[in-house]
């Protein structure tokens, strides 16, 4: 399980997991949070990086931490039942995630276990936009 992560283009896809990333925001006031794309193409090693291009970045809250936590028990205890709209969420963040430009020269394999946070996704619509 990797809570707490940034950048999303590390995201270990060669194994089962669930990842719920850092929540990153323009600073401009609005407070509008970046997509799935602008993670991408945002995806910085460094906090100064963020600052530099004038995004905020905050840590998961507890629930969300708590959230993931028991979608991975579920997982692992095979007690998870997706929903239509879960397997929607999974499979829209798979299609922007592996049409990234450099997403086949880092990522060789996804593994079909590998899971963006579903509570994460379900919570920011926005994000998968």
């Amino acid at each position: 399980m990797f809570v707490n992560f940034l950048p999303l283009s590390d995201f270990q896809t060669w194994c089962r997991t669930v990842l719920v990333p850092k929540t990153l925001r323009w600073s401009d006031g609005g407070r509008t949070k970046l997509t799935l794309s602008e993670h991408l193409k945002h995806n910085y090693q460094r906090s100064q990086e963020y600052e530099k291009a004038g995004i905020l970045v905050e840590d998961p809250t507890s629930k969300e931490i708590s959230d993931a936590v028991l979608e991975m028990y579920q997982r692992i205890r095979g007690l998870c039942h997706e929903t239509d709209s879960s397997k929607e969420r999974q499979e829209r963040f798979w299609e922007i995630f592996t049409s990234w430009s450099e997403f086949w020269e880092e990522h060789q394999w996804v593994h079909p276990g590998a899971r963006f946070g579903d509570r994460y996704l379900e919570g920011s619509s926005e994000f998968l936009r």
